[in-house]
Order: C-alpha cells, then structure tokens, then sequence
C-alpha cells in the first residue's frame, strides 16, 4: 500500500515551498547531504521555538530514525504540532501513523479525519489514501453509528464545531443541515458559529429581534461517530423546529445505508469524499 522507506520524506518537503529562517535552510542542506544528525539538531532547535515545517520534518525523522533512534511516539507527537497548524505533509504523516497503529492507538477514523484535512487542501496523496481505505485497502469495512428511533423518526447525537453536541433527525429528503432559529441564535451567542460563517444572503431576523447576515451558514465541521466532515452548509429554519441531518452532510459520504431492523447508519468503508 505505502512504501515504509521515506514516506514522510516526500510528504515534507514537496509541501514546503519557502522556508521562514534561514536556519532552516542549513537544516535542509544537512538532511539532504546525509548528515542527519546535524539536521536533527537544527530541526528540533527550530520546532521547539514553533516553526511549524520544522516540527513536520523533526516528525518525519522520528519515524524514519534519521539522526535520532527511531521512535513512533514521539514522531506522533511532532507530527501533530505541525498538522494542528495546518501543515498538509504532516496531516497526512498523523493519517499513516493512526492507520497503521504507529506511535498511536490503531483508529481508521482518525486517520481518516486527517488525510480528509489534507485531501481538503488539495494534498493528492491523502485524497488517495482515502479511496485506498474506502475500498477496504486499509481493513476498514463498515462503521455503524446507532440511532434512536423516535415517533418513526431516526436521531443521532451530532457534534457541532468539536464543541457541542446536539441530538439532529436524520433526513434523507433534506437538501442541507436544518438548524432552527433559536438553536442557530444559540451558537453563535456561545461562539460556536460566528457572523463570518454565514453565506452572502438576505438579512435575517430571528424572533427576539436579532438580525443575522444571512438564513444559511457553513457549519466548520460535523462530527458522527468519529466520523468529521468539514465545511457543511446549513439552513437556518423556524424557532422551536428540529435540527435535520441532510443531504449536506450525507452526500460528503462515500456511500451509506439503514438498517431499520438494528436501527443502526452503515457508513460504507467509514470514508468521506474530499472536497
């Protein structure tokens, strides 16, 4: 599936186009030439002081054993300072590692969520790496999410922006995520959507006189079962309505299905589309 030898190698260095110090630069030019113990030394100097492209390389040599003995926990650790900022060869580097168990607890939703956070930012290897999961490349099959059945209705607890958790109907005939006024005026009162998440729209004014940008927002990020979609548009809906998980959220997935007799959500290969 991966070539173990060198993976982060490329991963690191193809995304770094410009280097902030120059110290960096001499780092590089000791790896490069294979004095790696002098690039370890001027690597970690630099992602301890938070150089983000410092911290994804020291990971990357931690993981290979290059200038330092090998050790996957502590290439975890690197890599996910430089993924939680954003840097793409690392959120795919912390993918492999939760994919195979390395450093971390073996979790394919994990890695999932973090080769889908690189595939968003165009990152080709990650996007593969999903359609290698999604067809059962990387043991996942299915991942079941249960839900509750009430008054012939299916609900499941959902986790709103990695903050709150709110119980939505799943609506298969819904076109977006529904978010009713009032449950809509509460997140963004408690900071869990802010004014610059709404789309461009008409003005819209909630019963107790608040007037927000818009009656459609994007939602950061929805989580099921692990499961973490990113930038999901939603619909602001009527006071005291139901929160609805639509299509919005469910056509980001490879495939799903029912299984009304467990009531139970079949992701199919626990995968999710890159956008």
């Amino acid at each position: 599936m991966y070539q173990r030898l060198g993976f982060f190698v490329i991963l690191v260095f193809m995304s770094v186009l410009s280097f902030a110090y120059a110290d960096f630069d001499d780092a590089k030019a000791a790896y490069e030439r294979g004095d790696y113990a002098k690039a370890y030394k001027e690597f970690k100097k630099l992602a301890e002081q938070g150089h983000v492209k410092a911290q994804g390389v020291l990971g990357m040599m931690y993981h290979e054993g290059k200038g330092v003995p090998q050790d996957f926990t502590e290439a975890a650790i690197w890599s996910r300072k430089a993924a939680d900022q954003g840097h793409t060869g690392a959120q795919y580097g912390l993918g492999y590692m939760y994919e195979h168990g390395e450093g971390v607890p073996q979790d394919y939703a994990e890695a999932l969520q973090w080769y889908r956070k690189a595939a968003d930012q165009g990152y080709a290897r990650a996007q593969s790496a999903i359609g290698v999961i999604s067809r059962g490349g990387g043991g996942v099959q299915k991942i079941e999410i249960p839900l509750e059945k009430l008054g012939g209705v299916y609900e499941l607890p959902v986790r709103i922006n990695g903050v709150l958790t709110l119980r939505f109907i799943l609506d298969t005939g819904a076109s977006e995520v529904n978010i009713p006024a009032d449950v809509a005026l509460t997140l963004l009162r408690t900071g869990t959507i802010t004014q610059s998440d709404f789309l461009p729209g008409k003005f819209y004014e909630l019963a107790d006189g608040s007037i927000l940008k818009s009656s459609r927002f994007t939602i950061r990020e929805l989580d099921i079962g692990g499961i973490k979609i990113s930038h999901v548009p939603a619909s602001v809906g009527r006071a005291n309505g139901s929160l609805l998980l639509g299509q919005s959220f469910l056509g980001r997935l490879e495939s799903w299905s029912l299984d009304n007799k467990r009531h139970v959500l079949i992701i199919g290969g626990g995968t999710v589309q890159p956008r």
